[in-house]
Parts: structure tokens; sequence; C-alpha cells
């Protein structure tokens, strides 16, 4: 069960300004892990949630905002390391599916920053462990296919502020 394994927090940071924070030995925060780059000044930080909140109090000193995210679980991280194997198994089924025909929509992987041909049970996998690389996924949408329109569906606005600074930084 992984509810309770961590904790996220959402930085108002550029990720090497993160990662210097976090490789700074005197927090004591070695199992934190950038989970999400998200724009030019913003990366959300996985790991134990008492390592979290000595980097929230931290940046705090520092007049850094972040948020603590809602949920107990901090994915995207080492810590997801035990539930991958099992995660591969149960969707090994996606390994076997034909697909059915071209398609003129294309999606791009948040995980690889390139085009999504297939979904499997390896990239799953991939998905819930390896960092969000949304700003580098926005840079190459932006770059390589020019969109006139990019749509957010969901129930909240949580990417638009983050798409419209990246769209300002490239």
């Amino acid at each position: 069960a992984l509810a309770g394994n961590g904790r996220m927090l959402a930085v108002q940071l550029g990720c090497a300004d993160a990662k210097a924070i976090l490789m700074d030995h005197s927090l004591d925060v070695s199992s934190c892990e950038i989970a999400c780059v998200n724009s030019p000044t913003s990366v959300v930080v996985a790991g134990p949630q008492p390592e979290l909140e000595r980097v929230r109090g931290y940046l705090s000193t520092k007049g850094v905002k972040s948020t603590l995210l809602k949920g107990t679980t901090a994915f995207h991280c080492s810590l997801m390391d035990p539930i991958l194997p099992d995660v591969d198994a149960r969707l090994e089924f996606l390994n076997r599916r034909k697909a059915k025909g071209s398609s003129d929509v294309t999606f791009l992987s948040t995980v690889s920053s390139r085009p999504l041909t297939s979904v499997t049970s390896e990239y799953i996998v991939h998905n819930i462990r390896q960092p969000v690389r949304f700003r580098e996924t926005i840079d190459l949408l932006l770059r390589s296919y020019e969109p006139d329109v990019i749509l957010e569906l969901g129930p909240h606005k949580t990417l638009a502020p983050l798409l419209s600074e990246c769209i300002q930084a490239a």
C-alpha cells in the first residue's frame, strides 16, 4: 500500500535551483527527488513528509513559495519502486494490443518528451516512476507542432498557468 509513503511539494523555483537545495547536506533531505518540472519557475518535489517539511521550512526562510499537495503518495520518485513490478505484470495485457489504424492526433509523452506511439506496461511503469517533464514536452509541442490551440481538459485549471509560463519562456 502506497498511501502514506510520502508527499509532494509544489515549489516556485526552477529545476536547477531546486536541485541545489535538495543537494544541501545540511538539510538532510537525500530521499527527496524532483518529481515534476512544470515550467521555468515551477517544480514538484516528492519524498518522505518529514524531509519535505524541512525543505518547506528552508524555502520559507528564503521567501520561496511552496505548497504541500493533497494526497499521501509520492509519485514520480523512488518511493514508487516497490509497486513497479506488480504494475508491470498487471498491465502486461497492454503489450499484446494491436494498433487499430492510424490517428491524426499526435500524443506527446511527458515522460520522454517525445511522440507516444503506444501505451505499454513499460510506459505506465515509467510514467509512475520517472519525473514529469511538462516544460520540455511543451517546448517540443511549440517548436515541432506549432499548435493554434492548446486545450486543457479537466475539472481544474491546473496546467493553464504553467502552460502560459512555458509559452512566454519559449
